[in-house]
């Protein structure tokens, strides 16, 4: 336990109470040291303040403690407590000294850290030091009847950084720092707009808002944003607006205007089609035939490798002209510098993952280096996983996982001899043939799953999943790298032309009993949805041959909104709940904070986050939907999965139980540590000031935060399990009838003794003790282990929630770490083998508490007493049961 170290009032104490605390306290109290931010008269630490292991005074001692024979020991219950949290807890003639905790005489002098000198009476204490920004007041004793001259646990100023505290005490914030100011990034139609915030370090501001991706945009003419994001407006359309002619032999006078399709200049007239008409005939009798229009100029009709050129021609109207040229039939996109699908987009698809090489799924023509896509890329050089940007031609071997890193065929190559003599996940088969020895489930001869893994290490993955052999399967598996996409599922595995996927097409007909045809607009549909992306006949009749929203891109182009010029083939995806490049494929974009529950095709949260329904005061949804991450407590930078980034507090209870939490982007936390006096929620980084009413009297209110062990709470904190929250710890102060320590029996009507709090008095086998809290095994005893033994309590939403406690391990623990596999419970570190998977399982917080190949994540757990929770497992694979013990 954390010793309990501080500065506070002198009480009488009777030999023989001490005589029999000392031994329970020894341990609480072997590290009191001057409690931190002491300032003395000349703003450093003072020269007479004892800094060694014991107390010298009751101000070294927290409130409700005294200094008896150099150790801090429980003040007599009949001593009067004045603690306090703020002025206003005191008397008038008084203030709230928070280094203590107690309210004193009110004798502050401005701008020197103690009151004035002068005789007083011996024992007498005062405030000194400022209360200003994060400067608090100190407490100054008088000893021999003099002032001392020494400021007790004061905070005094420091330098002033961006973090919306007076960090200067000069009753400025963040001065020097300009926060919350309009601010943008990108150009023309990239643009976004933000606000500065305060950098993690707090010496610097930063911009929130992100541009737009620029690639593939193209200006377009006669509008006012900067359509491609360069910073110029119409550049390539001069001299747009001035005068220009149509025809020679009678010439007619016009303005260069914008093409209809925004892509180009014309000549623009005004003709009255009852005078002359575009008919190839004389209508005014000028000698002059359809003067006025721009006949024989060269044009072009499609994009991408679409494009035809032709001559303008009569329009058939007689009031304009048309392009002559047919475009070309799409094709399916090759990796070769051109735009086969004529969408606009040259190489979509070919680098998905951003990594410069190639998909080795989609056609490279070209020599190495050619496709500027991808140009890492050659004809030998593709990417067997465009999906994993850690997985590419010329990346380093990860050996023993199963996957082909550097995309060579080979998962050893580069890897070290291996041990027959080993079988690491005692699955029976050793380090030279085991494809995983990570993975208990994953041996030669293991039953396959359709999961992207390959179980059997025959070196096909989900192979007997593809019944009509198309190449898709009906869980997504992505070749030849492994893992699932769901854009890749075959929604219809007895028909080969039914697929998802770049080479899949939707079918249209040409007339009733026509010919099939692929993707041809103004076909008839056939009424099957044979690219598997929730659409039907989307790419046949009808569609919009027409630019509605003058983006560049027609409906018959693939323009899936032409009613909304920010969507269109090409378009950054952002999230939004639209489709916005049109891909028809779901994009996981959207990050902490940002909306979620999305209609499906558009966008959902980044991988390894989740989409949680915020719930109101009575445990109901909100239907406010927003993307979140696993969190254990909020002080950033502790591992993926256990705390949050700087601007998010770990602050949401996820549905439908409250032991898992995720990270709730906020601005509303302020700057005071766990475990410092707070009056309210803002004043604490976490969000959460606690009103501890445990003791009689004012409540006493700190921040405190939520914890899995020991390790996460600060000072005199620790992580306790209470009656109010008996499904999830928090850091909490130990109380002085918090007597029993960990291994001590307990009962169910003293367990607000445990020195972890009520619910840590757990029975395990027969034996009721106050337990530890912990996240997994590596938080225990050598002789102990992780389990969810504590008290179930009924969750939100069904179900119930626990929480983890160190238990005793039972005689015959094998040792399987997590992934093992495993024919019974013993056999396994945690005693716990799961029914189904048969592997080893045990509770987790982040990734780096699982051994190598499995991650933290949430699953459904079955209890002993078949009650269902959610909890945090190490894992490789997503169980399609609950887990649950032999």
């Amino acid at each position: 336990m954390a010793a309990a170290c501080g500065t506070f009032d002198e009480m009488r104490w009777s030999r023989a109470v001490i005589a029999l605390l000392l031994m329970v306290l020894a341990a609480a109290c072997d590290a009191c040291t001057v409690p931190p931010g002491l300032i003395g008269a000349d703003g450093g630490a003072p020269a007479d303040v004892d800094a060694g292991p014991s107390c010298a005074r009751d101000d070294d001692c927290p409130l409700g403690q005294q200094c008896v024979d150099g150790m801090c020991v429980p003040a007599a219950a009949d001593v009067g407590d004045t603690g306090c949290t703020e002025d206003g807890d005191c008397a008038a003639d008084e203030l709230c000294a928070l280094a203590t905790g107690r309210c004193v005489l009110d004798a502050p002098t401005p701008d020197v850290p103690t009151g004035p000198p002068g005789p007083c009476t011996t024992g007498d204490q005062r405030t000194c030091g400022l209360k200003v920004g994060v400067c608090e007041y100190g407490v100054e004793r008088c000893e021999s009847g003099t002032w001392s001259g020494v400021c007790l646990g004061g905070v005094g100023p420091g330098d002033e950084v961006c973090n919306g505290v007076d960090d200067d005490c000069d009753t400025d914030s963040d001065e020097g720092f300009i926060a919350g100011a309009a601010c943008s990034d990108g150009l023309g139609a990239c643009q976004q707009d933000g606000v500065t915030v305060c950098t993690a370090d707090g010496l610097a501001t930063v911009c929130t808002a992100q541009g737009l991706d620029a690639s593939g945009r193209v200006e377009l003419c006669g509008n006012e944003p900067d359509d491609d994001c360069d910073g110029e407006i119409d550049e390539g359309f001069a001299p747009l607006g001035t005068g220009c002619t149509v025809g020679t032999t009678c010439p007619v006078s016009g303005t260069w205007a914008c093409t209809a399709d925004d892509r180009g200049l014309e000549c623009s007239v005004s003709i009255d089609p009852s005078v002359e008409a575009c008919d190839g005939s004389d209508n005014n009798g000028n000698s002059c035939v359809d003067e006025g229009f721009d006949l024989g100029s060269p044009c072009t009709a499609g994009a991408g490798a679409c494009a035809t050129s032709g001559v303008t021609v009569c329009n058939g109207a007689g009031d304009g002209v048309q392009c002559n040229a047919t475009p070309g039939t799409p094709q399916a996109e090759r990796c070769d510098n051109v735009d086969d699908d004529c969408n606009t987009v040259i190489d979509n698809g070919c680098d998905d993952d951003g990594d410069d090489y190639c998909d080795g799924a989609i056609t490279f023509v070209g020599a190495a280096g050619s496709i500027g896509a991808c140009p890492l890329s050659g004809p030998s050089t593709l990417d067997c996983n465009d999906a994993n940007a850690a997985v590419s031609p010329g990346d380093t071997e990860i050996c023993n996982n199963s996957v082909d890193e550097d995309c060579d065929g080979s998962l050893t190559n580069g890897c070290a001899a291996c041990n027959p003599g080993i079988d690491a996940d005692f699955d029976g088969s050793n380090q030279c043939n085991d494809c995983d020895e990570t993975n208990g489930a994953v041996f030669p001869g293991a039953p396959e799953r359709c999961d992207g893994l390959n179980q059997d290490c025959d070196a096909y993955i989900d192979e007997g999943f593809d019944g009509d052999g198309d190449g898709y399967t009906t869980c997504g598996t992505i070749l030849p790298g492994g893992g699932l996409d769901a854009s890749l599922v075959d929604c219809n595995d007895v028909d080969q032309l039914v697929h998802p996927g770049p080479a899949s097409c939707e079918l249209c007909k040409m007339g009733a009993a026509g010919a099939a045809t692929c993707n041809q607009p103004n076909d008839r549909g056939t009424g099957v949805d044979e690219d598997c992306d929730g659409f039907v006949d989307e790419t046949c009749s009808p569609c919009d041959a027409g630019d509605g929203d003058n983006d560049g891109v027609t409906g018959c182009q693939g323009d899936c909104n032409n009613a909304d010029r920010n969507v269109h083939p090409g378009a950054a995806e952002v999230c939004d709940g639209k489709d916005t490049d049109c891909n028809r494929n779901t994009t996981e974009n959207c990050d902490v904070g940002d909306p979620c529950n999305f209609a499906a095709n558009t966008d959902e949260c980044r991988d390894r986050l989740i989409c949680v329904e915020s719930l109101n005061a009575g445990g109901g949804g909100t239907g406010d939907f927003t993307c979140t991450s696993f969190c254990n407590l909020t002080s950033p930078g502790l591992g993926l999965g256990d705390s949050c980034d700087v601007d998010e507090t770990c602050a949401s209870a996820l549905t439908p139980t409250v032991n898992l939490h995720g990270c709730a982007v906020t601005t509303g936390f302020g700057a005071r540590a766990v475990g410092q006096a707070c009056s309210r929620d803002s004043d604490c980084r976490s969000g959460t000031c606690l009103s501890d009413q445990r003791l009689t009297g004012p409540p006493d209110k700190y921040c405190t935060d939520l914890c899995t062990h020991e390790d996460s709470c600060p000072g005199a904190l620790n992580c306790q399990a209470s009656a109010a929250a008996p499904s999830y710890g928090r850091c909490m102060k130990v109380l002085s009838q918090q007597d029993l320590a960990l291994g001590a029996t307990c009962t169910t009507t003293n367990a607000a003794r445990c020195v972890n709090g009520s619910a840590s008095c757990a029975d395990v086998a027969g034996q009721r003790r106050c337990r530890e809290i912990c996240c997994g095994d590596a938080d225990c005893a050598g002789s102990e282990r992780c389990a969810l033994v504590g008290p179930a309590v009924p969750g939100p939403n069904g179900g119930v929630d626990t929480v983890a406690l160190c238990s005793p391990d039972t005689a015959g623990n094998g040792g399987r770490p997590a992934g093992a596999a495993c024919s019974a419970n013993l056999q396994c570190e945690s005693e716990l083998c799961d029914s189904d998977l048969r592997v080893c399982i045990e509770p987790c917080c982040f990734d780096a508490m699982c051994p190598t190949g499995l991650i933290c994540e949430s699953a459904l757990f079955e209890l002993p007493s078949g009650s269902q929770t959610f909890a945090r497992m190490c894992l490789n694979v997503t169980p399609s049961d609950p887990l649950e013990a032999l």
